[in-house]
């Protein structure tokens, strides 16, 4: 890990989707965010189907919202936020979430300073940090989710995939959502 995983965790973090933003709220689903800086436009990030979600959740709860979280007690509600793009067959999201620099006080947006980013390639490391539901930690009034931190190794590459193996056990990851990939260089 060696400051690694901190390194990512300034640039990403956990959306919450809940019944309304007035109590009683419950909690219905999460997924992971990455704030990125393209030169031209700051953005965040998630998958596709961590944003449709909320349509589903809306058929049930009319009132949900998705909330953005960036720090203990810095929760904000970006369900209306503009999407700016959007590609359901690569499982992106890309939101302007209409932050100011004041909401700011852990998180940072990953300036990509090289583009086009080069390919990932077979063989290389991946550093990747999510916020699963098994870390949702909820007390009466307070709710947080643990980050889980994951290297792996690139076994194959498509246009539209990216097949890491995980050396010690070969197990699938089932309930991370949204997170940024960072490779490694060795």
């Amino acid at each position: 890990r060696n400051g690694i995983e901190e390194q990512i965790l300034k640039h990403c973090g956990s959306l919450v989707f809940v019944t309304s933003l007035t109590p009683p709220v419950e909690v219905l689903h999460n997924g992971t965010y990455g704030l990125v800086d393209t030169g031209e436009k700051k953005v965040m990030v998630t998958c596709h189907h961590v944003w449709d979600y909320l349509h589903e959740a809306r058929q049930k709860h009319p009132k949900a919202k998705i909330a953005m979280n960036l720090a203990p007690g810095q929760t904000f509600a970006i369900s209306d936020a503009e999407i700016i793009d959007a590609d359901r067959d690569l499982d992106i999201v890309v939101v302007d979430p209409k932050l100011r620099d004041k909401d700011f006080s852990q998180k940072e947006f990953f300036r990509i300073s090289n583009q086009p980013i080069a390919p990932i390639q077979a063989g290389e490391a991946i550093a990747f940090v999510g916020y699963p539901k098994a870390g949702f930690i909820c007390s009466d009034n307070r709710g947080t989710f643990r980050s889980a931190f994951f290297g792996l190794h690139v076994s194959d590459v498509t246009d539209r995939t990216i097949i890491l193996y995980n050396d010690r056990n070969d197990r699938r990851f089932v309930g991370l959502y949204g997170e940024p990939l960072h490779p490694i260089k060795m």
